[in-house]
């Protein structure tokens, strides 16, 4: 849908053009096929302010550009679009700092509640709005906006925020009440500037429609929303009175596109300037060669696991499933992506994250199930399984779990286990369907904290820390004992340790397989600079910040 420009005061970049002006666009179209008919190519960019970026993603459009309901690729306009109380460092997201806040809240224990107090930045100006003008943000948007996080009518992070509840005192700062004490590693990252932490102006969400506000989204970021429509994707213009200082660049159009070859093709006619690549270090090796590009290669992102299903089933058996961790090989998974795209991984958590064991300490302790086809075929005569098995899956999920399931069938062929893959959903009518769960799947983890990733990997794939786990209702009562110790420790180094023992337990047991780290993969020009240090962290593409410009 595209909006009407003419609802959003006047724009600082250029001038918008107007609905009704669709003969310059077919002007413009028939310019630009007549230059190629002769073989002169026109650049699109070279249509547009040259200081207006041009992403493009491999998307059909913007599904939600809410906060509180934006996922995946909508997720990149939303952090342009607004801020949190902190934020991950652009470029690191291994460090939070503040963003609205003046610093990293402060923390006290009252009658065993504890309290987390916000002071506010003074002269943050929200971004004009459809039926607003500009104005400061104060504690009151920010409460509001907590409450809405926090809000599962309105809210698909409202999990996070269990527990909790927020309020103003005076007109900058903010107090967050915990019903159950967390530490700094399970708090802050809730108030960062993704997944549920966004800062939104109040004024527009109560005049706006709960749908009208998904597709005109308002906050205190560098970018502002301009206008979105099916030809031209989402514009956003610069928010000159931006608290970090007015953007480098005048805007930012981000082109959504079918798929990643679209992308590529745009990006070599030279329409655009950055796109999101295909995750393949092969495919980054070829991008590597074009003219004026650069590729960045930044993670880990996503990491992948195969896990059990430790209650029923032909995998109840621990040494069934220690011997599918000794059958198979990380590599030939790390292939499917290529060095440096994808890693293998030898503890449930990430090495980039707090709380990892790292690969010397899973080897010390001899978890690190290296491939040892003799060693599985022993587990399966300990298991009464040396006449073979057969496993029954389901493929569902993501497209790129087949190829798994596929490596997955070759390997545990070779130690008698005969893996059947089928599309259909089983539904209720299948008893093998072992209440939701099958013997085993592949599970993909991005989360902020450990105790995020286990309640995914353990439980029913959704990141919180009550949801129920079907690998950890039976014999895992010590495991979470484990990780509500952890919830409720508030010394870091102390939490750090049982994070630590929780994965000792998992990878002993072989609940969960380790598998790799997966990391994404952007193309830009070279006159593009993001004004920081890419080092990676969990995001699907480079932040766009005030300091990011476009080298003349």
């Amino acid at each position: 849908m595209s909006l009407p420009r003419a609802s959003f005061p006047a724009p600082t970049r250029r001038d918008p053009m107007p609905a009704p002006a669709v003969g310059i666009r077919v002007k413009v179209a028939l310019i630009v096929a007549l230059a190629w008919a002769v073989g002169i190519l026109i650049p699109l960019n070279g249509l547009h302010a040259a200081d207006v970026l041009r992403v493009g993603v491999p998307a059909s459009a913007p599904v939600n550009l809410d906060p509180y309901l934006s996922a995946g690729t909508d997720a990149i306009i939303t952090e342009m679009v607004f801020n949190g109380l902190l934020r991950y460092q652009p470029g690191n997201c291994a460090v939070i700092e503040p963003d609205l806040a003046e610093s990293l809240p402060k923390t006290t224990t009252e009658g065993g509640k504890q309290i987390w107090t916000f002071t506010l930045k003074k002269g943050v100006m929200f971004q004009p709005g459809p039926k607003h003008s500009a104005y400061e943000m104060t504690s009151d948007d920010v409460v509001y906006s907590l409450r809405r996080a926090a809000d599962p009518m309105k809210s698909a992070y409202a999990d996070r925020y269990a527990g909790m509840s927020f309020k103003a005192q005076g007109r900058y700062t903010v107090q967050v009440i915990v019903d159950k004490p967390r530490s700094s590693t399970l708090m802050l990252s809730l108030f960062a500037d993704r997944a549920g932490g966004a800062v939104i102006c109040r004024k527009a969400a109560e005049t706006l429609s709960l749908q009208a506000f998904q597709r005109f989204p308002v906050g205190t970021g560098p970018f502002a929303f301009l206008a979105s429509s099916p030809e031209l994707g989402v514009q956003l213009t610069a928010h000159k009175s931006y608290f970090r200082g007015a953007p480098l660049l005048d805007g930012v159009d981000v082109v959504y596109l079918p798929d990643f070859s679209a992308c590529e093709q745009a990006f070599q006619r030279g329409e655009l300037q950055i796109i999101s690549g295909r995750r393949s270090s092969r495919w980054a090796d070829k991008a590597a060669q074009w003219e004026q590009t650069a590729v960045d290669v930044f993670g880990p992102a996503d990491s992948l696991y195969l896990a059990f299903n430790t209650v029923a089933g032909p995998l109840s058996d621990k040494r069934a499933r220690q011997a599918i961790a000794y059958a198979l090989n990380r590599g030939e998974f790390v292939d499917i992506y290529g060095t440096p795209v994808a890693e293998r991984l030898y503890a449930p958590v990430p090495t980039d994250t707090k709380g990892a064991l790292s690969e010397k300490e899973i080897r010390a302790l001899g978890l690190d199930y290296d491939t040892d086809l003799f060693r599985a075929r022993q587990m399966m005569k300990g298991a009464g399984m040396d006449q073979g098995a057969a496993l029954k899956i389901y493929l569902t999920g993501r497209e790129d779990n087949r190829y798994f399931y596929e490596v997955l069938k070759r390997r545990l062929a070779l130690i008698g286990i005969d893996v059947i893959m089928m599309d259909d959903d089983p539904g209720a009518s299948d008893p093998d369907a072992r209440s939701g769960m099958p013997p085993l799947e592949f599970r993909w983890a991005r989360t902020p904290s450990p105790d995020e990733l286990f309640a995914a990997l353990l439980g029913d794939g959704k990141s919180s820390p009550d949801s129920g786990g079907k690998i950890a209702e039976e014999g895992y009562h010590k495991l979470d004992v484990l990780l509500e110790a952890a919830r409720r420790e508030t010394s870091l180094k102390k939490q750090q340790e049982i994070w630590k023992h929780a994965q000792i337990k998992l990878l002993h047991d072989m609940a969960v397989y380790p598998i790799c780290s997966i990391r994404n993969v952007a193309v830009r020009r070279t006159v593009v600079d993001y004004g920081y240090k890419l080092i990676g962290g969990g995001v699907i593409f480079p932040p766009i910040t005030e300091k990011t410009r476009i080298v003349k």
